[in-house]
């Protein structure tokens, strides 16, 4: 407890005042006075609470949002090493494969003539059945970016969701790495959630990104129930046949926009959505 008070000293603050004013207010009431200097005792230890009260929520709300950042920090860590990790992987058997394939593939010129029509299309497929294990790993040349693409184009695969991927961003932004994480993760964990509320057959979500004159922007198109509203200035999704929000974040998209000088639009399409974030004055470099 003498800890938690030493590491928040306007909670003890306002504490003490609490007690001064109730002291006052019972010293004015034992002497049963109304003095005006009771009064403004009180008064003056009411201001002073009033401002330790102040400072304590600012202090509260300044934790919250390093909190936020600690945990987009997190979460970038864990693309990276998912990515990190995988990629190795994947590099160490990339030869092996591909090999295979190769050898797969003249067999298959050799005897094609010699096969029968099922033995040739069984051949094929398992060509293309190696081959997937080629899964694509670097989308950009941005890490941070391309470590998010990485972890959210597996969990589409997962969840059997089609994720074209179009982007095209350097590696050196002057644009924090915990505000990158926090446009490409939440539009697609957005868009993959959407999804999953839809058919299977009906699914898909794409992204393009680039940067273009100075102006980054982010496109997310994705597929979702025609009756799942958005609401941009609420940043909630509704459903008309049960009128409830659905939180899915948007609001912090709009202010990590507006921090950047940009904007955020939504064109909401029935089964499908496009949720566009701009970002101005982004250049090649690193964050100031």
């Amino acid at each position: 407890m003498i800890q938690f008070l030493k590491k928040n000293k306007e909670i003890g603050l306002l504490g003490i005042m609490q007690v001064l004013i109730f002291t006052v207010l019972a010293f004015g009431q034992w002497h049963k006075t109304s003095d005006m200097y009771v009064y403004a005792g009180v008064f003056l230890l009411q201001v002073i609470s009033c401002i330790v009260l102040y400072y304590l929520f600012r202090k509260i709300f300044r934790n919250i949002e390093e909190e936020k950042k600690q945990s987009m920090l997190l979460k970038q860590q864990k693309y990276a090493e998912e990515h990190k990790k995988v990629k190795a992987q994947l590099d160490n058997q990339l030869e092996d494969i591909k090999e295979q394939v190769s050898f797969m593939l003249k067999n298959l010129q050799m005897n094609a003539e010699k096969m029968s029509e099922k033995a040739f299309h069984e051949a094929v497929n398992e060509i293309i059945s190696n081959s997937e294990q080629l899964y694509q790993v670097d989308f950009c040349d941005n890490k941070t970016i391309d470590a998010i693409l990485y972890n959210k184009s597996l969990l589409a695969k997962s969840l059997h969701i089609p994720f074209d991927i179009q982007v095209q961003i350097p590696q050196q932004l002057n644009i924090a790495y915990v505000d990158l994480i926090c446009v490409y993760a939440n539009l697609l964990d957005n868009a993959i959630e959407a999804n999953c509320q839809v058919d299977e057959t009906q699914r898909m979500l794409n992204i393009t990104s680039a940067l273009k004159m100075n102006q980054l922007i982010v496109k997310v198109e994705n597929a979702k129930p025609a009756n799942l509203h958005i609401d941009k200035n609420s940043g909630k999704t509704t459903k008309t046949d049960t009128s409830e929000p659905h939180g899915l974040g948007l609001k912090i998209l709009q202010r990590t926009a507006e921090k950047y000088h940009g904007d955020m639009l939504i064109r909401d399409k029935g089964h499908e959505v496009s949720i566009t974030v701009f970002m101005e004055n982004v250049n090649v470099g690193t964050i100031s």
